[in-house]
């Protein structure tokens, strides 16, 4: 156990030394190359929430500021290879009382695209390198809505408000191959190592959560004809945690373990587009879950989704989307009480939004969403509504 949680350290320790050595590389390229092409889009919103905590009661609404930034580089240093850089990053803040509903996530990637040429034709590129993630979010028990906390012993307790907090930092590889000209096959691989702000390791009764996992996700894409095209994609990936122990049947952590899931997935979905204006899509997906040590959280979720949009003119459009899931667990029960029901969760989403081009950088925006969770355990259910307004800029 300890030499394999030393060895994964030692790697995580190797993949941050891997990603500061590619963005030296990377921005030396940057700067030595005759042909960078930016891109970049900023938008601020401001909005109104239902329900910012997701809990089971919607009795109390906050209004909201959003900004969400995504931006690329791409610099050719070769006709075969190039350099790319790419973030997507989100912060919403809500009002004081509701502060604790304030969330902060980013993305970033920076790598290399190599096109090479065979057989006098470049329908193979490879794309490889480094990504780095945040995300921040008060933990806040649904069951009364204030930042979750354990007992430390008599009446005292501690709050642990950055129990889901974290970095990650990882590889990946992206494989594209032309095999015909109405059909292209990918291979997506990814390397996640995600530490977790706060270990809390002089709370016994909290276990730390840092966390690796491995994906794999093949698949095609498949244009059957001028308006109509296919992707299917297949994803298989495995978790394992560094000190987070394995559960029994019973659901009762065994010394000496170490949890690990392993998930099969797969998604076909179908895009339309009967006109120059109208776009449409819809799909399904499903996911298994496979809890290594006992089972206690296997589970089988699958969902829908559908999607459509329209273009009025050069300058307005329209975008709705649906979408629904459904998780069923084989062994866990609400509570972790042999005598409740098992978990089942279902969340259904529409999303709609309207968009008005002012001039070639600036956009207006109106976007609505309306959510409902159902779920065995009381708990877990809620409704909530948002909607925002705000201006995007573009470069």
């Amino acid at each position: 156990m300890t030499t394999k949680i030393s060895s994964r350290r030692a790697s995580r320790r190797a993949l941050k030394a891997i990603a500061a050595i590619a963005c030296l590389t990377c921005s030396a390229g940057f700067a030595s190359a005759a042909d960078n092409e930016a891109e970049l889009e900023l938008a601020v919103s401001a909005g109104w929430d239902s329900n910012p905590l997701d809990l089971p009661w919607d009795e109390e609404s906050s209004a909201f500021t959003s900004i969400d930034l995504d931006a690329a580089l791409t610099s050719s240093w070769s006709p075969a290879i190039s350099g790319f850089a790419r973030i997507d990053g989100t912060t919403r803040f809500f009002e004081s009382d509701f502060s604790d509903a304030d969330l902060v996530l980013a993305d970033t990637a920076l790598g290399i695209g190599w096109t090479p040429r065979i057989n006098g034709r470049r329908n193979v590129s490879i794309a490889f390198g480094v990504s780095y993630a945040v995300f921040r979010a008060a933990y806040v028990d649904p069951a009364t809505g204030d930042v979750a906390f354990v007992q430390t012993g008599g009446s005292s307790q501690e709050e642990i408000r950055d129990r889901f907090d974290f970095d990650g930092v990882g590889g990946f590889m992206d494989l594209r191959w032309r095999a015909r000209p109405h059909l292209l096959a990918f291979l997506d691989v990814e390397y996640v190592e995600r530490d977790f702000a706060e270990d809390y390791d002089e709370l016994p009764t909290v276990e730390p959560l840092d966390e690796s996992s491995l994906r794999f996700k093949p698949g095609i894409r498949w244009l059957v004809s001028y308006n109509v095209a296919l992707d299917v994609t297949f994803e298989i990936s495995r978790r394992e945690y560094d000190d987070l122990r394995a559960l029994d049947q019973g659901a009762t952590p065994v010394d000496g373990s170490r949890r690990e899931y392993g998930y099969v997935g797969a998604r076909i979905s179908v895009r339309l587009q009967p006109t120059n204006s109208l776009n449409l899509a819809f799909g399904l997906r499903g996911t298994e879950r496979d809890d290594t040590f006992a089972g206690y959280y296997d589970y089988e979720a699958t969902g829908l989704f559908a999607s459509a949009g329209y273009g009025f003119g050069d300058r307005t459009r329209v975008r709705l989307s649906l979408s629904q899931r459904s998780i069923r667990y084989d062994q866990a029960t609400i509570g972790n009480d042999p005598s409740l029901p098992l978990q089942e969760n279902d969340t259904f989403r529409v999303l709609g939004r309207v968009e008005r081009d002012l001039n070639e950088r600036f956009t207006w925006f109106v976007e609505a969403s309306a959510e409902r969770a159902d779920s065995r355990d009381p708990i877990y259910e809620y409704d909530r509504d948002w909607a925002r307004s705000g201006v995007s800029f573009r470069l």
